[in-house]
């Protein structure tokens, strides 16, 4: 595991793919979700639907990632559209993009999320969780990362109202750093006025399904995504990861002329909320 000091003052050329999927594999965000990152794993589905778009566009295309993670698909998307003749200017969002970087003693640095929630502690060069697995509770090591945490968040709170730490950006250095790629924090289930009409194409991987949405926040999403569209013509892939067989199950949507999403084409075995996007608007 590596440690955030160590990983955020490293070059971004220094950090290779795997080990910016180490460090953000071992982040678990106060939601209990964790900010895996894993390469390639869209890479057939980002040719296919960038032919797609390449067929009925050309030049800029302004696109939507939702959910993104760590990023890395979303280089992997922009590289795609790129290769497909197109110039891609990719939004990526995600509820947690935003952390910081506290030195609280000599040796001791902690990250956390713009909250303060702290997401892993550095001594020395040694990197240590603060969130619980299973053998933590045998070990009876759970306890004092629990302890850990709900003692020294309030202090990180504070500290962030104050507006000490540094600012750094949770996300591949290498998606960070690339000038098509904007980084923004944001909520899926609400509605953000500055995205109205303004997307070519729009993705929605690995978060729209049924495990982490009831129904009615689902058609929610659906609601918000559809009118982030640029107009007629313009395209939303839902997609989602069968982790057993690593294959892609996807629908990709087409925004009509009576502003309703009609279905293109699928993959796989098609998005499980299919027919909630055909029915949502």
């Amino acid at each position: 595991m590596i440690g955030a000091r160590t990983y955020f003052d490293s070059e971004a050329d220094q950090l290779t793919p795997r080990a910016e999927a180490e460090f953000y594999g071992w982040l678990k965000m106060r939601n209990a979700t964790f900010k895996t990152t894993c390469q390639n794993r869209f890479r057939e589905l980002d040719a296919e639907i960038a032919a797609l778009v390449a067929a009925e566009r050309t030049g800029p295309v302004e696109v939507l990632d939702v959910a993104v993670s760590a990023g890395t698909s979303t280089l992997e998307l922009k590289e795609a559209l790129t290769a497909a003749g197109l110039a891609p200017r990719i939004c990526a969002t995600d509820l947690f993009l935003e952390g910081r970087l506290f030195d609280l003693a000599p040796g001791l640095t902690v990250l956390t999320d713009r909250s303060g929630w702290p997401l892993q502690y550095q001594l020395g060069r040694r990197a240590i969780r603060p969130w619980v697995r299973r053998l933590d509770l045998l070990t009876l090591t759970a306890p004092l990362r629990l302890a850990a945490a709900r003692m020294i968040a309030p202090r990180l709170g504070r500290m962030v109202a104050e507006g000490k730490g540094r600012r750094v950006t949770l996300a591949s250095r290498r998606v960070a750093d690339c000038p098509d790629i904007e980084l923004i924090e944001d909520d899926i289930l609400q509605p953000r006025g500055a995205f109205a009409g303004r997307f070519d194409l729009i993705r929605a991987a690995n978060i729209l399904n049924r495990n982490y949405f009831p129904e009615a926040q689902l058609r929610g999403a659906v609601r918000n995504l559809a009118g982030y569209l640029r107009g007629p013509g313009s395209l939303l892939l839902v997609t989602r990861t069968d982790e057993a067989t690593a294959r892609n199950d996807a629908t990709l949507f087409r925004r009509t002329d009576a502003g309703r999403l009609a279905e293109v084409r699928g993959f796989g075995k098609g998005s499980e909320i299919r027919e909630l996007v055909l029915d949502a608007l």
